[in-house]
Protein backbone atom coordinates (compact mmCIF):
# COMPACT_ATOMS: atom_id res chain seq x y z
CA UNK A 1 0.00 0.00 0.00
CA UNK A 2 1.28 3.46 -0.89
CA UNK A 3 2.92 5.37 1.91
CA UNK A 4 2.78 8.39 0.45
CA UNK A 5 -0.31 11.00 1.07
CA UNK A 6 -0.70 11.40 -2.47
CA UNK A 7 -4.65 12.95 -2.93
CA UNK A 8 -5.91 10.82 -5.73
CA UNK A 9 -8.97 9.55 -6.83
CA UNK A 10 -8.02 6.14 -7.13
CA UNK A 11 -7.50 3.85 -3.80
CA UNK A 12 -4.33 2.84 -3.57
CA UNK A 13 -4.87 -0.90 -3.49
CA UNK A 14 -6.76 -0.51 -7.00
CA UNK A 15 -10.25 -2.18 -5.25
CA UNK A 16 -13.16 -0.92 -5.55
CA UNK A 17 -14.13 0.00 -2.49
CA UNK A 18 -17.13 1.45 -3.16
CA UNK A 19 -18.40 -2.10 -3.03
CA UNK A 20 -18.23 -2.28 0.28
CA UNK A 21 -21.71 -2.65 2.63
CA UNK A 22 -23.80 0.24 1.74
CA UNK A 23 -24.19 0.62 5.52
CA UNK A 24 -20.88 0.33 5.83
CA UNK A 25 -17.62 2.78 5.80
CA UNK A 26 -17.43 4.84 2.24
CA UNK A 27 -13.55 5.07 1.74
CA UNK A 28 -14.46 6.57 -1.94
CA UNK A 29 -12.71 9.88 -2.10
CA UNK A 30 -10.03 12.22 -2.39
CA UNK A 31 -7.60 11.36 0.25
CA UNK A 32 -6.45 7.69 -0.65
CA UNK A 33 -6.48 5.42 2.67
CA UNK A 34 -2.97 4.80 4.36
CA UNK A 35 -1.76 2.08 6.28
CA UNK A 36 1.62 2.35 7.68
CA UNK A 37 0.61 2.61 11.65
CA UNK A 38 2.22 6.45 12.49
CA UNK A 39 3.88 5.39 15.44
CA UNK A 40 6.92 7.94 15.41
CA UNK A 41 7.17 11.69 14.67
CA UNK A 42 9.44 13.60 13.93
CA UNK A 43 10.92 10.96 11.32
CA UNK A 44 13.75 12.89 9.52
CA UNK A 45 15.99 11.14 11.95
CA UNK A 46 19.72 11.34 12.79
CA UNK A 47 22.56 10.29 14.47
CA UNK A 48 22.13 11.65 18.12
CA UNK A 49 24.40 11.27 21.61
CA UNK A 50 23.68 11.30 24.90
CA UNK A 51 25.00 15.31 24.68
CA UNK A 52 22.03 15.82 22.62
CA UNK A 53 19.86 14.61 24.75
CA UNK A 54 20.56 16.66 28.12
CA UNK A 55 21.01 19.90 26.00
CA UNK A 56 17.46 20.67 27.10
CA UNK A 57 15.67 20.21 30.44
CA UNK A 58 12.62 17.93 31.32
CA UNK A 59 9.59 19.54 30.85
CA UNK A 60 7.14 17.65 32.52
CA UNK A 61 4.08 19.33 32.54
CA UNK A 62 2.47 16.86 30.70
CA UNK A 63 3.47 14.28 32.67
CA UNK A 64 6.18 12.00 32.90
CA UNK A 65 6.71 8.01 32.09
CA UNK A 66 8.87 5.04 31.55
CA UNK A 67 8.80 2.49 28.73
CA UNK A 68 11.25 -0.23 28.56
CA UNK A 69 12.26 -2.37 25.62
CA UNK A 70 12.89 -6.48 26.11
CA UNK A 71 13.46 -7.30 22.91
CA UNK A 72 13.94 -11.11 23.61
CA UNK A 73 11.72 -13.83 22.37
CA UNK A 74 11.67 -17.88 23.14
CA UNK A 75 10.95 -18.02 19.35
CA UNK A 76 10.77 -15.55 16.82
CA UNK A 77 6.85 -14.92 15.20
CA UNK A 78 7.32 -15.05 11.00
CA UNK A 79 4.76 -12.17 11.29
CA UNK A 80 6.62 -9.70 13.97
CA UNK A 81 8.51 -6.75 12.59
CA UNK A 82 9.29 -5.17 15.87
CA UNK A 83 13.29 -5.45 17.17
CA UNK A 84 14.04 -8.49 18.64
CA UNK A 85 16.60 -11.36 18.83
CA UNK A 86 16.29 -15.41 20.45
CA UNK A 87 16.61 -15.29 24.47
CA UNK A 88 18.38 -18.28 24.98
CA UNK A 89 21.06 -17.02 28.03
CA UNK A 90 20.46 -13.09 27.71
CA UNK A 91 17.38 -12.10 29.78
CA UNK A 92 19.01 -12.56 32.82
CA UNK A 93 22.37 -10.62 31.10
CA UNK A 94 19.89 -8.18 29.91
CA UNK A 95 17.82 -7.66 32.70
CA UNK A 96 21.12 -6.29 34.36
CA UNK A 97 21.87 -4.18 31.94
CA UNK A 98 18.48 -2.50 32.07
CA UNK A 99 19.42 -1.80 35.31
CA UNK A 100 22.58 -0.10 34.69
CA UNK A 101 20.76 2.12 32.20
CA UNK A 102 18.13 3.02 34.37
CA UNK A 103 20.52 4.59 36.79
CA UNK A 104 22.11 6.46 33.87
CA UNK A 105 18.85 8.49 33.87
CA UNK A 106 19.79 9.94 37.20
CA UNK A 107 21.05 13.21 36.06
CA UNK A 108 18.94 13.10 32.64
CA UNK A 109 15.81 13.57 33.69
CA UNK A 110 15.46 17.17 35.37
CA UNK A 111 15.58 16.89 39.39
CA UNK A 112 11.67 18.12 40.13
CA UNK A 113 10.27 15.13 37.66
CA UNK A 114 9.92 13.05 40.78
CA UNK A 115 7.18 10.61 39.66
CA UNK A 116 6.25 8.33 36.74
CA UNK A 117 2.54 8.24 35.35
CA UNK A 118 3.27 5.03 33.92
CA UNK A 119 5.81 2.39 33.95
CA UNK A 120 5.06 0.32 30.40
CA UNK A 121 7.37 -3.53 29.91
CA UNK A 122 6.85 -3.46 25.42
CA UNK A 123 8.96 -6.06 23.75
CA UNK A 124 9.71 -8.67 22.10
CA UNK A 125 8.38 -10.56 24.70
CA UNK A 126 9.13 -8.85 28.55
CA UNK A 127 7.77 -11.97 30.09
CA UNK A 128 11.09 -14.05 29.26
CA UNK A 129 12.52 -11.75 32.40
CA UNK A 130 11.76 -13.71 35.90
CA UNK A 131 9.13 -11.91 37.97
CA UNK A 132 12.54 -11.40 40.55
CA UNK A 133 14.10 -9.06 37.58
CA UNK A 134 10.88 -7.30 37.07
CA UNK A 135 10.49 -6.57 40.61
CA UNK A 136 14.38 -5.46 40.54
CA UNK A 137 13.95 -3.07 38.14
CA UNK A 138 11.13 -1.53 39.04
CA UNK A 139 12.82 -1.42 43.13
CA UNK A 140 15.87 0.63 40.56
CA UNK A 141 13.12 3.03 39.11
CA UNK A 142 11.37 3.70 42.53
CA UNK A 143 15.19 4.77 44.03
CA UNK A 144 14.41 7.81 41.32
CA UNK A 145 10.43 8.09 41.00
CA UNK A 146 7.48 7.98 42.90
CA UNK A 147 5.70 4.53 41.02
CA UNK A 148 2.54 4.64 43.75
CA UNK A 149 0.09 6.21 41.36
CA UNK A 150 2.11 4.73 37.88
CA UNK A 151 0.00 2.16 35.53
CA UNK A 152 2.64 -0.61 35.27
CA UNK A 153 2.43 -2.47 32.08
CA UNK A 154 4.06 -5.82 31.19
CA UNK A 155 3.19 -7.22 28.13
CA UNK A 156 3.11 -10.82 28.82
CA UNK A 157 3.12 -14.01 26.23
CA UNK A 158 0.20 -16.76 27.05
CA UNK A 159 2.01 -19.19 27.09
CA UNK A 160 4.12 -17.83 30.37
CA UNK A 161 0.74 -17.11 32.09
CA UNK A 162 1.41 -19.64 34.85
CA UNK A 163 -0.49 -18.91 38.03
CA UNK A 164 3.03 -19.02 39.97
CA UNK A 165 4.35 -16.65 37.44
CA UNK A 166 1.24 -14.42 37.15
CA UNK A 167 1.10 -14.25 41.38
CA UNK A 168 5.17 -12.86 41.27
CA UNK A 169 4.41 -10.25 38.89
CA UNK A 170 1.52 -8.95 40.81
CA UNK A 171 3.70 -8.97 44.36
CA UNK A 172 6.41 -7.18 42.53
CA UNK A 173 4.38 -4.17 41.54
CA UNK A 174 3.04 -4.74 37.61
CA UNK A 175 -0.72 -3.87 38.15
CA UNK A 176 -2.24 -4.38 34.50
CA UNK A 177 -1.02 -7.05 32.18
CA UNK A 178 -1.58 -7.52 28.44
CA UNK A 179 -2.02 -10.86 26.41
CA UNK A 180 -0.26 -10.91 22.57
CA UNK A 181 -3.47 -13.53 21.76
CA UNK A 182 -3.50 -12.81 18.52
CA UNK A 183 -6.28 -14.88 17.77
CA UNK A 184 -8.61 -18.20 19.93
CA UNK A 185 -8.81 -20.22 16.63
CA UNK A 186 -5.82 -22.63 16.43
CA UNK A 187 -6.03 -23.01 12.86
CA UNK A 188 -4.68 -18.89 12.53
CA UNK A 189 -2.48 -19.33 15.21
CA UNK A 190 -0.90 -22.26 12.78
CA UNK A 191 -1.28 -20.41 9.71
CA UNK A 192 1.07 -17.00 11.62
CA UNK A 193 3.58 -19.08 13.24
CA UNK A 194 2.52 -18.40 16.81
CA UNK A 195 4.09 -20.46 19.29
CA UNK A 196 1.32 -20.80 21.57
CA UNK A 197 -2.08 -22.98 21.38
CA UNK A 198 -5.82 -21.94 21.45
CA UNK A 199 -5.87 -23.14 24.96
CA UNK A 200 -3.27 -20.91 26.19
CA UNK A 201 -5.37 -17.94 25.07
CA UNK A 202 -8.25 -18.78 26.19
CA UNK A 203 -6.47 -19.35 29.80
CA UNK A 204 -4.34 -16.79 30.42
CA UNK A 205 -7.06 -13.58 30.94
CA UNK A 206 -8.60 -16.02 33.69
CA UNK A 207 -5.33 -16.82 35.14
CA UNK A 208 -4.25 -13.18 35.90
CA UNK A 209 -7.70 -13.18 37.50
CA UNK A 210 -7.02 -15.46 39.73
CA UNK A 211 -3.66 -14.14 40.42
CA UNK A 212 -5.11 -10.55 41.58
CA UNK A 213 -5.11 -8.49 38.79
CA UNK A 214 -7.79 -5.91 37.97
CA UNK A 215 -6.87 -4.58 34.96
CA UNK A 216 -6.25 -6.88 31.76
CA UNK A 217 -5.89 -6.31 28.14
CA UNK A 218 -6.05 -8.81 25.33
CA UNK A 219 -4.38 -8.29 21.77
CA UNK A 220 -6.05 -9.28 18.82
CA UNK A 221 -5.14 -9.28 14.91
CA UNK A 222 -7.32 -9.62 11.76
CA UNK A 223 -6.65 -9.88 8.19
CA UNK A 224 -4.55 -13.08 8.73
CA UNK A 225 -4.09 -15.47 6.10
CA UNK A 226 -6.63 -17.77 5.27
CA UNK A 227 -9.04 -15.95 7.64
CA UNK A 228 -12.83 -14.99 6.95
CA UNK A 229 -15.22 -13.03 8.79
CA UNK A 230 -16.73 -15.99 10.38
CA UNK A 231 -13.37 -16.84 12.12
CA UNK A 232 -12.81 -13.27 13.11
CA UNK A 233 -16.09 -12.70 14.40
CA UNK A 234 -15.97 -16.06 16.85
CA UNK A 235 -12.38 -14.24 18.05
CA UNK A 236 -14.10 -11.17 18.50
CA UNK A 237 -16.92 -13.45 20.78
CA UNK A 238 -13.98 -15.12 22.54
CA UNK A 239 -12.43 -11.87 23.95
CA UNK A 240 -15.79 -10.51 25.11
CA UNK A 241 -16.09 -13.45 26.82
CA UNK A 242 -12.90 -13.69 28.37
CA UNK A 243 -14.08 -10.34 30.34
CA UNK A 244 -10.75 -8.63 29.57
CA UNK A 245 -10.74 -4.83 30.31
CA UNK A 246 -9.47 -3.61 27.25
CA UNK A 247 -9.14 -5.32 23.78
CA UNK A 248 -7.13 -4.16 20.94
CA UNK A 249 -7.70 -4.75 17.60
CA UNK A 250 -5.03 -5.04 14.79
CA UNK A 251 -4.59 -5.20 10.97
CA UNK A 252 -1.19 -7.51 10.56
CA UNK A 253 0.62 -5.68 8.63
CA UNK A 254 3.64 -8.03 7.07
CA UNK A 255 7.02 -7.09 6.11
CA UNK A 256 7.23 -8.37 2.94
CA UNK A 257 10.71 -9.15 2.75
CA UNK A 258 10.02 -11.12 6.33
CA UNK A 259 9.72 -14.72 6.80
CA UNK A 260 6.06 -14.84 6.44
CA UNK A 261 5.26 -11.91 3.93
CA UNK A 262 8.14 -13.93 1.85
CA UNK A 263 5.99 -17.08 1.84
CA UNK A 264 2.95 -15.60 0.40
CA UNK A 265 4.79 -13.50 -2.00
CA UNK A 266 6.42 -16.67 -2.83
CA UNK A 267 3.05 -18.84 -2.70
CA UNK A 268 3.57 -21.13 0.01
CA UNK A 269 1.50 -19.51 2.28
CA UNK A 270 -2.23 -18.50 1.97
CA UNK A 271 -2.50 -14.50 0.91
CA UNK A 272 -4.54 -11.60 3.18
CA UNK A 273 -7.62 -10.87 1.86
CA UNK A 274 -7.84 -7.31 0.21
CA UNK A 275 -8.32 -4.41 1.53
CA UNK A 276 -12.24 -4.26 0.86
CA UNK A 277 -12.38 -7.15 3.57
CA UNK A 278 -9.75 -5.64 5.66
CA UNK A 279 -12.11 -2.80 6.03
CA UNK A 280 -15.08 -4.96 6.87
CA UNK A 281 -13.04 -6.55 9.67
CA UNK A 282 -12.12 -3.38 11.27
CA UNK A 283 -15.83 -2.23 11.73
CA UNK A 284 -16.54 -5.73 12.28
CA UNK A 285 -14.31 -4.88 15.66
CA UNK A 286 -15.22 -1.63 16.37
CA UNK A 287 -19.56 -2.60 15.96
CA UNK A 288 -19.13 -5.87 17.93
CA UNK A 289 -16.95 -4.29 20.94
CA UNK A 290 -19.05 -1.26 21.34
CA UNK A 291 -22.24 -3.50 21.44
CA UNK A 292 -20.03 -5.34 24.42
CA UNK A 293 -19.66 -2.06 25.73
CA UNK A 294 -16.01 -0.64 25.10
CA UNK A 295 -15.57 2.16 24.07
CA UNK A 296 -13.06 2.98 20.91
CA UNK A 297 -10.56 5.92 22.52
CA UNK A 298 -7.92 5.16 20.28
CA UNK A 299 -6.10 4.24 17.09
CA UNK A 300 -2.66 3.29 16.48
CA UNK A 301 -3.37 3.31 12.76
CA UNK A 302 -5.98 3.25 10.08
CA UNK A 303 -6.64 -0.57 10.67
CA UNK A 304 -5.41 -0.81 14.34
CA UNK A 305 -7.78 -0.35 17.30
CA UNK A 306 -7.85 0.45 21.21
CA UNK A 307 -10.78 0.02 23.07
CA UNK A 308 -12.12 -0.72 26.41
CA UNK A 309 -14.65 -0.77 29.46
CA UNK A 310 -15.23 2.43 31.55
CA UNK A 311 -12.26 4.00 33.21
CA UNK A 312 -9.71 0.90 31.23
CA UNK A 313 -7.67 3.51 29.10
CA UNK A 314 -4.23 1.93 28.90
CA UNK A 315 -2.48 5.12 30.62
CA UNK A 316 0.70 4.77 28.46
CA UNK A 317 -1.22 4.88 25.11
CA UNK A 318 -3.03 7.92 26.79
CA UNK A 319 -0.10 9.58 27.71
CA UNK A 320 2.61 9.28 25.23
CA UNK A 321 0.18 9.79 22.15
CA UNK A 322 -2.98 11.97 23.21
CA UNK A 323 -2.38 15.51 22.65
CA UNK A 324 -0.53 17.53 24.42
CA UNK A 325 1.88 14.45 24.67
CA UNK A 326 4.31 13.38 27.71
CA UNK A 327 7.87 12.51 27.83
CA UNK A 328 9.48 9.51 28.70
CA UNK A 329 12.59 7.73 29.07
CA UNK A 330 13.28 4.66 26.65
CA UNK A 331 15.12 2.12 28.22
CA UNK A 332 16.08 -1.13 26.72
CA UNK A 333 17.97 -2.20 23.05
CA UNK A 334 15.74 -0.40 20.00
CA UNK A 335 13.48 1.43 22.37
CA UNK A 336 11.57 4.85 21.42
CA UNK A 337 11.34 7.59 23.69
CA UNK A 338 10.61 11.31 23.93
CA UNK A 339 12.58 13.33 26.32
CA UNK A 340 13.84 16.90 27.02
CA UNK A 341 12.53 18.13 23.59
CA UNK A 342 14.28 15.17 21.47
CA UNK A 343 12.50 11.85 19.63
CA UNK A 344 15.14 8.99 20.54
CA UNK A 345 15.77 5.81 19.67
CA UNK A 346 17.74 3.40 21.29
CA UNK A 347 20.95 0.81 19.58
CA UNK A 348 19.53 -1.84 18.43
CA UNK A 349 22.18 -4.29 18.17
CA UNK A 350 22.22 -6.12 21.48
CA UNK A 351 26.34 -6.22 21.69
CA UNK A 352 26.86 -2.61 20.75
CA UNK A 353 24.13 -2.05 23.15
CA UNK A 354 25.87 -4.10 25.99
CA UNK A 355 29.21 -2.44 25.45
CA UNK A 356 28.14 0.74 25.60
CA UNK A 357 25.66 0.67 28.82
CA UNK A 358 28.10 -1.05 30.56
CA UNK A 359 30.84 1.25 29.29
CA UNK A 360 28.68 3.78 31.40
CA UNK A 361 26.98 5.90 28.59
CA UNK A 362 23.55 6.32 27.03
CA UNK A 363 22.96 3.99 24.22
CA UNK A 364 21.21 6.45 22.31
CA UNK A 365 21.55 6.15 18.68
CA UNK A 366 19.21 8.27 16.61
CA UNK A 367 16.80 11.26 17.03
CA UNK A 368 15.54 14.53 16.48
CA UNK A 369 15.30 17.64 18.51
CA UNK A 370 12.18 19.18 17.77
CA UNK A 371 11.84 22.48 15.88
CA UNK A 372 9.14 24.61 16.82
CA UNK A 373 7.38 23.40 13.48
CA UNK A 374 7.92 19.53 14.53
CA UNK A 375 6.35 20.48 17.86
CA UNK A 376 3.03 21.74 16.51
CA UNK A 377 2.79 19.17 14.08
CA UNK A 378 4.02 16.32 16.67
CA UNK A 379 0.77 17.75 18.81
CA UNK A 380 -1.28 16.68 16.08
CA UNK A 381 -0.41 13.81 13.97
CA UNK A 382 -0.08 11.81 17.38
CA UNK A 383 -2.62 13.59 19.14
CA UNK A 384 -5.97 12.83 16.52
CA UNK A 385 -5.28 9.19 17.17
CA UNK A 386 -7.39 9.57 20.57
CA UNK A 387 -10.37 10.32 18.14
CA UNK A 388 -10.47 14.34 20.14
CA UNK A 389 -7.74 16.59 19.44
CA UNK A 390 -8.36 19.43 22.47
CA UNK A 391 -7.43 22.50 20.77
CA UNK A 392 -7.19 25.02 23.81
CA UNK A 393 -3.45 23.48 25.01
CA UNK A 394 -2.30 24.04 21.33
CA UNK A 395 -3.00 27.34 21.51
CA UNK A 396 -1.39 27.95 25.02
CA UNK A 397 1.51 26.14 23.65
CA UNK A 398 2.35 27.96 20.39
CA UNK A 399 -0.03 31.04 20.76
CA UNK A 400 -2.08 30.02 17.79
CA UNK A 401 -4.24 28.40 17.06
CA UNK A 402 -4.84 25.14 14.85
CA UNK A 403 -6.37 26.12 12.29
CA UNK A 404 -3.94 28.98 11.73
CA UNK A 405 -1.01 26.65 11.93
CA UNK A 406 -2.96 24.23 9.06
CA UNK A 407 -5.44 26.04 7.78
CA UNK A 408 -5.00 23.76 4.19
CA UNK A 409 -4.62 20.47 6.05
CA UNK A 410 -8.19 21.13 8.05
CA UNK A 411 -10.19 22.31 5.18
CA UNK A 412 -8.81 19.08 3.39
CA UNK A 413 -9.88 16.50 6.16
CA UNK A 414 -13.48 18.56 6.79
CA UNK A 415 -14.12 18.76 2.88
CA UNK A 416 -13.37 14.34 2.82
CA UNK A 417 -15.28 14.02 5.82
CA UNK A 418 -12.45 12.40 8.09
CA UNK A 419 -12.64 15.14 10.55
CA UNK A 420 -15.17 17.62 12.17
CA UNK A 421 -14.01 21.13 13.98
CA UNK A 422 -15.47 22.51 16.97
CA UNK A 423 -14.34 25.75 18.74
CA UNK A 424 -13.17 23.15 21.55
CA UNK A 425 -12.27 19.86 19.39
CA UNK A 426 -11.25 18.58 16.22
CA UNK A 427 -13.10 15.24 16.13
CA UNK A 428 -12.28 12.26 14.18
CA UNK A 429 -15.39 11.29 11.86
CA UNK A 430 -16.57 6.96 12.28
CA UNK A 431 -15.60 7.51 8.36
CA UNK A 432 -12.12 9.29 9.48
CA UNK A 433 -11.29 6.29 12.00
CA UNK A 434 -10.54 4.21 8.95
CA UNK A 435 -7.96 7.06 7.21
CA UNK A 436 -6.06 7.35 11.03
CA UNK A 437 -2.60 7.32 9.24
CA UNK A 438 -4.10 9.58 6.61
CA UNK A 439 -5.27 12.14 8.69
CA UNK A 440 -1.81 11.87 10.70
CA UNK A 441 0.55 12.60 7.66
CA UNK A 442 -2.03 15.21 6.13
CA UNK A 443 -0.16 17.20 9.41
CA UNK A 444 3.52 16.17 9.02
CA UNK A 445 5.72 19.45 8.22
CA UNK A 446 7.84 20.06 5.11
CA UNK A 447 10.86 18.34 7.16
CA UNK A 448 9.15 15.12 6.99
CA UNK A 449 6.95 14.99 4.27
CA UNK A 450 6.75 11.94 2.52
CA UNK A 451 9.18 10.20 4.78
CA UNK A 452 8.26 6.81 5.91
CA UNK A 453 8.54 5.72 9.80
CA UNK A 454 12.06 4.43 11.03
CA UNK A 455 11.87 0.70 11.09
CA UNK A 456 14.14 -1.78 12.85
CA UNK A 457 16.65 -2.23 9.67
CA UNK A 458 17.64 1.14 8.86
CA UNK A 459 17.94 1.97 12.61
CA UNK A 460 20.52 -0.94 12.85
CA UNK A 461 22.23 -0.37 10.03
CA UNK A 462 22.64 2.88 11.18
CA UNK A 463 24.09 1.47 14.20
CA UNK A 464 26.21 -0.79 11.75
CA UNK A 465 27.43 2.41 10.01
CA UNK A 466 28.55 4.25 13.73
CA UNK A 467 29.39 1.81 15.71
CA UNK A 468 31.13 -1.15 13.46
CA UNK A 469 29.62 -4.08 14.71
CA UNK A 470 26.32 -5.78 13.95
CA UNK A 471 26.35 -7.85 16.82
Amino acid sequence: MSIDPDLSDADPTGQDLSALDPNGPDLTGPLARECEYITYFPVNIRPLTPADLTARPTDGSAGFGIYLHVPLCDQICPFCNYNKFLSGTRPDRLGGLLEQEIALYGNVVAPHIDRADFVYFGGGTPSVLSAARIGSLLARLRERFDLTAAEVCLECHPAHATPEYLSALREAGVNRISFGVQSFDARMLTAIGSHHTAEESAACVPAARRAGFDNVAVDLMFLLPGQDMDSWSADLDRAVCTGADHISAYRMLLDPMGPLGRGIRLGRTVPQAGEATEVRMAQTALDTLAAAGYRHYGSCSSAGFDLCLPGRESVYELRHRAAPQCEYAAIGPGAVGFLNGSVYWNIHTLGEYARTVGGGALPVLAGRRLTDSDRRSRYAVLGVKHIELPLAPFRERFGRTLREAFPDTLDLLAASGLTEESEDILRVTPRGVHYMDTISKAFFNADNHRLPQPYKPELQMMSVDLHGSPA
